[in-house]
């Protein structure tokens, strides 16, 4: 209906997902302690979090690791999925208004900004 907002999952369950988003989106909001607040991307093949208070990133091969235990956001092999992952996060970030999570088109951390890292 017109007063709530979100969308029909009729056309995945009926096999048509075109039209569908390419990533899920979720965050986490640093409630228990002062530095565990996150965002996070998750698609079919990767998982993508971002720690919006210290800036510290992973990154995991769901395909080759679904129970996520290796982190492979310093592995030079994966630096091109971690590129387009952080990339894809600027953008859902970035009209944000009640938090800046994007300043000059990367991710800002409360304590350093990602590129810095």
């Amino acid at each position: 209906p017109g007063t709530v907002e979100g969308r029909s999952l009729v056309c995945l369950l009926d096999g048509d997902a075109e039209d569908w988003r390419t990533y899920y989106h979720g965050e986490h909001a640093p409630i228990y302690a002062p530095e565990n607040g996150t965002q996070f991307l998750v698609d079919e093949s990767t998982k993508y979090i971002w720690n919006t208070v210290t800036g510290a990133e992973l990154l995991f091969d769901l395909e080759t690791d679904p129970t996520e235990t290796v982190d492979r956001s310093d592995d030079p092999a994966y630096a091109d999925q971690l590129a387009v992952m952080r990339g894809a996060l600027v953008d859902r970030l970035a009209d944000r208004e009640e938090e800046e999570f994007v300043r000059n088109g990367d991710l800002y951390a409360a304590k350093r900004p990602v590129a810095e890292a």
